[in-house]
């Protein structure tokens, strides 16, 4: 399923976004904002995919997740709780308690055909911290918390795809 989606066009005039000021520059200069805008589930076989559209353009590409981050993404996205803290939850809760804000996430890399990812955090002191965290978690925390999505380019133009 992954070859259907993946595009090795170099992609040239796209508006890129400067990537947050809480991360330096050199790490990964340019970013693009994505946003989730569907999530497919399968109740027959293990794979579930999230599709990210780039905020102002017409690429996207999928993100293949477990059956938990599946059912953790859409409950933030419909405001769902559970009576007792999940995985995901216990996450947030520690980034509160500890005084943080959870301000974005991005996907800065793809190995081996294994996207990762970072969450981008401003801690109690005024801080910008990275967290290393895999894309399916991240995007849970940022449907969750609101927060934007970011891809690095080079990432995106290895995985892209257009409506």
């Amino acid at each position: 399923l992954l070859n259907l989606f993946v595009c090795l066009y170099p992609c040239r005039g796209r508006r890129m976004t400067p990537f947050p000021s809480c991360v330096p520059k050199v790490v990964i200069p340019f970013m693009v904002e994505m946003v989730l805008r569907e999530l497919q589930r399968s109740h027959i076989t293990p794979f579930n995919v999230v599709l990210l559209f780039e905020k102002e353009g017409e690429r996207f590409f999928p993100i293949y997740i477990g059956a938990e981050e599946a059912r953790a993404t859409d409950n933030a996205l419909h405001n769902m709780t559970n009576p007792r803290p999940l995985t995901h939850d216990l996450i947030s809760n520690v980034i509160a308690g500890l005084g943080a804000e959870l301000m974005g996430i991005y996907v800065d890399s793809l190995e081996n055909e294994t996207f990762h990812g970072k969450l981008l955090l401003k801690t109690a002191s005024g801080d910008h911290i990275k967290i290393d965290s895999r894309p399916s978690d991240a995007l849970v925390l940022a449907t969750k918390h609101k927060v934007p999505i970011y891809v690095a380019e080079d990432v995106l133009n290895q995985t892209f795809h257009t409506e």
